[in-house]
């Protein structure tokens, strides 16, 4: 009988074996006996490797040490399925933190672990980290543990993570490699999803490069071994069969998530824009992507997103660290996001990163594909819009059209950019091409918008109007019509405006914008409508209407605000305002079989705020301008009788109510100087609450709200057009021409005194004045100079001491360095739009009056100056 049964175990197979065992150790894990269970796993290492030195057994506290002596097999048995039922055992049953001493031990013993498992311990690390009791059995071992470095010298220090279960995590998944296991990509993932949240977003962004390096590394690999191959296939005929499963292996090698990319990238550019504290984190960050950009590592042909991050980067002293081997050299942030963008565009990449390697020798080898429809037209807007170079983004067209494999077409956006750009460099011969070639599909040319071209005053410039731009910017004319969206005609309207066309605009707006018909307002512009087409209107449906209006968007409607006030439209432009901040609103709601729900939808720019402020700011000033030589009619009057359709409650505001109000002071007053100034008084009136309820709105926005309907923070421009609306008031004097800081600081001492000896205050302000002041304080910016001393003997003056938040600057890179100007009644901002350089009707009004003023101070030392 015992030779039948030590027949039957000589006769097992070795994978039975290995189940048996790992029967075994489950028995052991469900009754507590961990000791038996690493007992069993390190005999079938020790049966694996009879010569190696005994594994080190695990230790658990109050227990002693015993001295190891494994069990004898006749063969060698896989101990992989017992230490992983043993594993997974401790996770499901056990605390993470002893999952993770168990892990450490069998990958220091040299068993490997599946990625899965190491997925799983991954996942429990993060899910529930180790308490602080666990954590201290470590002895604070992990605080004295040097950075690891990986390749091209990429250091990863657990120890600057302050998550627990994270820095256990990455511990783990660093020790796997140490010994060459293969980590899971989705453990990688996971801690890189994990250091999003937690805020650690250095780490998240080192091990997304650590994923894009290992990609790169394997796949150098493949292109060597794909060439041993192809010199073996020529030399004996055929290849040997370990490369070419080894080529197979490497070349299934997963490319690393785009999503991950897509989030990194994202966080840095809130960060940016927010202007927040977290923002050296974001530029080192993004320093770590743009090294990627820089050695072709990123395997992405759509980094489009990234770029626009990178060259919006504003221009901050900040420096970052690169690290080149073992050194690390600092430099400024935003000369090496430049400097990196402009080697892009000096070596596109052409080829595919799996292409045969003999067509390309002597060239690194590198991962980056050739670049999307979308890169390119972010290089383009770069191109023209930062580095102002026409033939620049010439190179790139050209690039896309002839030289990249397979090549690419323009779109409709290549043709937004060039319309726009053209804009800003005042190149009207490249943006009529552009137009030009859009208008070739017939539903483009039907939105009514047209202007003849200015006749040139002088004679086309070499290289420029009297090219075409197939020769200006390589572009091939378009072989299929190209259908225009919304972005091409708020270009369109930005164009016009800004080529001194804005009354284009207006003159066709019911035309482009028939959803106006739907607001109760007097003003029907230059061209309205007859009556029978106004009965047309009304009967369509109003949701019908609005659901279009929501489709076109916020920055369609802010350029048509700009081209209505350029007009002098002050009617049209509260028109449209009141239809935008409609179709803003129903942009949020959605109809479902559930009711409404709550939806994420646009909102309004500042930029539209500001230029409402700005229009009921030129109307008012027109109100204290009213004399009664000047006939009432010279002002934007309406042609008939407007009554509202609204109820009581709800009031009638802005330039709706200064029609109303002009007929009842009309009846009332008979002298013309009398009818002449209380016109104007209650249009000041009119354009100063309807300004004021521009403000509230904007203000009284709640940032906090969920979900997040709203995320508008007032800026400078905001608030000067606010403070623009106070700079003229009827009985009060001009602004004083003093543009120097000592006068003002005079001004203020002298107050203080008054105040300190008498307790004289300055009179009462404006409430609005104090609205927008106290604004300006929440907002973190600096009071200006000539505000302050209304404010004493209240609790704003003593908020005004703080300095306020820097002024960023948001240039492109080819404007100079701006000169710094003292406006006493304005906050300090930035020209970032246009061109760096001044009308020339201003040139020479400055010339005349050095010439004038130095006149007058020759005159001034000879004693013979006239008085005035």
């Amino acid at each position: 009988m015992q030779w039948a049964v030590a027949r039957s175990v000589r006769f097992i197979r070795p994978l039975n074996e290995s189940i048996l065992a790992a029967k075994a150790v489950r028995l052991a894990c469900n009754s507590g006996a961990f000791r038996d269970a690493h007992f069993i796993i390190n005999s079938l290492h020790s049966s694996n490797h009879p010569s190696a030195p005994p594994p080190e057994p695990i230790s658990f506290p109050f227990m002693p040490a015993f001295q190891f002596t494994p069990i004898t097999f006749d063969r060698p048995i896989s101990p992989r399925l017992s230490a992983h039922v043993m594993l997974h055992h401790i996770i499901r049953n056990e605390s993470p933190l002893k999952a993770y001493e168990t892990a450490q031990i069998l990958l220091k013993n040299g068993i490997p672990l599946r990625q899965t498992t190491l997925v799983k311990v991954t996942q429990a690390l993060l899910q529930a980290p180790p308490s602080v009791f666990r954590v201290l059995k470590e002895k604070g071992a992990s605080m004295f543990r040097s950075p690891a470095f990986f390749p091209d010298s990429l250091p990863i220090n657990p120890d600057a993570v302050q998550d627990d279960g994270l820095r256990f995590a990455l511990m783990l998944l660093l020790k796997a490699r140490e010994n060459r296991h293969q980590c899971s990509d989705r453990a990688f993932e996971a801690l890189v999803n994990f250091c999003l949240l937690q805020g650690e977003i250095i780490m998240g962004s080192l091990l997304f490069v650590l994923l894009v390096k290992d990609y790169e590394t394997k796949a150098q690999k493949a292109q060597e071994i794909k060439a041993r191959i192809t010199e073996q296939e020529m030399s004996q005929g055929a290849a040997s069969p370990q490369l070419i499963d080894r080529w197979k292996e490497l070349v299934r090698s997963r490319i690393p998530p785009k999503r991950l990319l897509k989030a990194i990238t994202h966080q840095c550019e809130e960060e940016l824009s927010d202007d927040s504290q977290d923002r050296e984190d974001a530029l080192q960050v993004l320093a770590h992507l743009a090294g990627l950009i820089d050695t072709r590592s990123l395997p992405f042909s759509d980094i489009s997103h990234l770029l626009r991050v990178l060259y919006s980067c504003p221009k901050l002293p900040d420096t970052v660290v690169l690290i080149q081997g073992n050194s690390e050299r600092a430099v400024n942030a935003y000369q090496y996001f430049h400097r990196v963008i402009f080697g892009l565009l000096q070596d596109l990449p052409t080829r595919k990163a799996k292409d045969p390697p003999d067509k390309h020798q002597g060239k690194r080898i590198h991962v980056m594909p050739p670049l999307s429809r979308e890169t390119y037209n972010s290089l383009v807007h770069y191109a023209l819009r930062h580095r102002l170079s026409v033939s620049l983004a010439r190179d790139v067209l050209h690039h896309m059209e002839h030289v990249r494999r397979p090549t690419l077409k323009p779109d409709t956006t290549t043709y937004n950019i060039i319309v726009r750009s053209g804009t800003l460099l005042r190149r009207n011969d490249i943006v009529s091409f552009a137009v030009a070639e859009l208008r070739k599909l017939k539903e483009n040319s039907d939105h009514g918008i047209a202007v003849p071209s200015p006749t040139p005053h002088r004679h086309p410039r070499s290289g420029s109007s009297s090219q075409s731009l197939s020769e200006l910017l390589a572009v091939s004319p378009a072989t299929s019509n190209i259908p225009a969206d919304m972005y091409t005609l708020t270009s369109y309207i930005t164009h016009l405006t800004s080529t001194g066309n804005p009354h284009v605009v207006a003159s066709i707006l019911f035309h482009v914008l028939p959803e106006l018909a739907i607001i109760d307002h007097p003003a029907w512009g230059d061209n309205p409508p007859c009556a029978h087409e106004r009965v047309v209107m009304a009967r369509r449906a109003r949701q019908e209407k609005l659901n279009r209006a929501v489709s076109l968007g916020p920055h369609f409607f802010t350029s048509v605000l700009n081209a209505l006030s350029k007009a002098g439209k002050t009617g049209l432009a509260e028109r449209v305002w009141l239809l935008a901040k409609q179709a803003e609103k129903i942009s949020w709601i959605k109809a479902g079989s559930e009711g409404l729900k709550l939806v994420e939808g646009w909102c309004l720019p500042v930029h539209a705020y500001t230029i409402m402020m700005q229009v009921y700011a030129a109307e008012a000033r027109k109100g204290l301008c009213v004399h009664a030589h000047l006939p009432v009619a010279s002002l934007e009057t309406e042609k008939h009788t407007w009554r509202p359709r609204t109820n009581g409650k709800i009031k009638v505001k802005g330039w709706a109510h200064f029609v109303l109000a002009k007929d009842k002071i009309a009846s009332r007053h008979r002298s013309r100087r009398t009818l002449g100034l209380r016109m104007g008084v209650v249009l000041y009136r009119s354009m100063f609450r309807a300004a004021r309820d521009i403000y509230d709105t904007l203000i009284r926005i709640v940032p906090n709200a969920q979900p997040r309907v709203y995320n508008l923070q007032p800026d400078a421009r905001f608030f000067n057009a606010a403070l623009e609306m106070l700079e003229r008031q009827p009985g009060t004097m001009r602004r004083s021409v003093k543009t120097r800081p000592a006068h003002w600081r005079q001004k203020e001492r002298k107050a203080m005194m008054r105040y300190s000896r008498r307790g004289v205050v300055p009179r009462k302000c404006n409430p609005f004045l104090q609205r927008v002041v106290h604004g300006m304080v929440d907002a973190g910016f600096e009071v200006p100079m000539a505000y302050r001393r209304q404010f004493l003997g209240t609790w704003l003056y003593a908020s005004m001491n703080r300095p306020g938040a820097p002024v960023v600057n948001r240039q492109p890179l080819g404007f100079p360095r701006p000169k710094k100007r003292f406006s006493p009644h304005a906050l300090p901002t930035y020209k970032e739009r246009g061109l760096p350089i001044q009308r020339s009707e201003w040139k020479k009004a400055g010339q005349r009056w050095k010439h004038r003023r130095r006149h007058l101070l020759g005159l001034e030392r000879k004693g013979t100056c006239p008085r005035t």
